[in-house]
């Protein structure tokens, strides 16, 4: 099976809503330093988290070890999400 989740990988970001200048969602990781994405909608920018990461790990070469989330500081307006990342390009 091509698609199968075996080709996946889930990976935490974290998700901040904006309502100040228009109304918009930023994702970032602090597993992958520089990574910034947004998106209209929360799961626009988690799609395009998805592309990023996808787009790192290739570069990587490898998946290395994901920090703890548990152990990440968040704001009272950010979020836990993790991204289902395709590991197979096409």
């Amino acid at each position: 099976m091509k698609n199968s989740l075996q080709n996946k990988v889930l990976y935490p970001v974290i998700a901040k809503e904006y309502k100040e200048d228009g109304h918009y969602f930023v994702v970032t990781s602090p597993n992958i330093q520089g990574m910034i994405v947004e998106g209209d909608a929360l799961e626009d920018a988690i799609e395009e988290a998805s592309f990023d990461i996808a787009d790192w790990l290739e570069v990587k070469g490898k998946i290395e070890k994901v920090a703890d989330p548990s152990k990440w500081h968040l704001e009272k307006d950010e979020k836990l999400v993790y991204v289902l990342v395709n590991l197979i390009r096409k």
